[in-house]
């Protein structure tokens, strides 16, 4: 029995290891979830600003004799409100990827935890199933001891004689 439960106990060590490791590969997941969303969250108010740069500079360039750098004013203007969009189509990406990555790295933890407790089980109903056996074979051996008594205690003379 010590044998096979020390197999079973290194078997359940691995699991717990690969759990361990299941574990760190979702806070590692969430992490970089939060870094990618961190970073969508500021893309977006990039572009948010740069849109509202966009409209002042045209409700400043709308005027009744606008400033003469007006058309390179609107241009800049768009120019960033083109590059702030591409940023923020790149950490939305970004984000959506990340979020996908810890639906993964929480799946991979479940299996593990599931590989586990079925491990654990199964392993609690074998340690249970010997236990059983070895209780029921002292059952028999304290049966056979004390039948064996009687039956030397008969053989001996100690019993019934026979005429």
């Amino acid at each position: 029995m010590s044998a096979t439960t020390k197999a079973l106990n290194a078997n359940l060590l691995v699991l717990v290891g690969k759990e361990q490791a299941a574990d760190k590969g979702v806070n590692a997941a969430f992490n970089a979830s939060n870094e990618a969303i961190n970073a969508n969250n500021t893309a977006t108010n990039m572009w948010l600003d740069a849109g509202n740069n966009l409209k002042n500079v045209e409700a400043q360039c709308s005027v009744p004799k606008p400033s003469a750098d007006c058309p390179q004013l609107i241009s800049a203007a768009k120019a960033n409100v083109t590059a702030a969009e591409a940023a923020l189509t790149k950490t939305s990406a970004a984000a959506t990827q990340a979020l996908a990555a810890v639906t993964a790295a929480r799946a991979t933890l479940k299996s593990a935890q599931s590989a586990y407790q079925d491990a654990n089980t199964a392993a609690q109903a074998e340690i249970k199933q010997m236990q059983a056996t070895i209780d029921a074979a002292v059952t028999a051996k304290k049966a056979a001891v004390a039948n064996y008594a009687k039956v030397t205690k008969e053989c001996s003379g100690g019993g019934r004689r026979r005429r």
